[in-house]
């Protein structure tokens, strides 16, 4: 199956809002995979089995194209990639609903996606 940019964007939305708070590991901060309690950040929970690497931790996505170690189905959204994870990284969970509503808009996609899911963040 062909991923698209709404195929990208609803994924990583229903995952944020449903887990309602960042994947963090002290003293590291915000990760991609949360060994611990099985958390993902906005980009980590597009990895499919497999394609996690711990040598991920502390790049943004733009390094991972450089190392080579995003997977290369996702290369392609690297825009979209990076403001996913500016979201989770840098805005706090109560205020995800809305900048990934935003971001919806930027990117003119369907904002279906929000009458589906709880408003976990208010």
């Amino acid at each position: 199956m062909t991923l698209s940019t709404q195929d990208i964007f609803d994924q990583v939305a229903t995952h944020l809002l449903k887990q309602n708070t960042k994947a963090w590991q002290d003293p590291i901060g915000n990760v991609y995979l949360d060994e611990k309690t099985g958390k993902t950040c906005a980009i980590g929970c597009l990895f499919l089995p497999g394609e996690y690497n711990p040598k991920m931790e502390n790049w943004e996505v733009c390094r991972l194209i450089k190392e080579g170690l995003l997977p290369k189905r996702l290369i392609p959204f690297q825009n979209l990639l990076e403001c996913l994870q500016e979201i989770h990284d840098n805005i706090e969970p109560t205020e995800w609903r809305e900048e990934l509503q935003t971001l919806a808009k930027y990117y003119s996609l369907s904002s279906q996606i929000f009458e589906e899911l709880p408003n976990a963040s208010l």
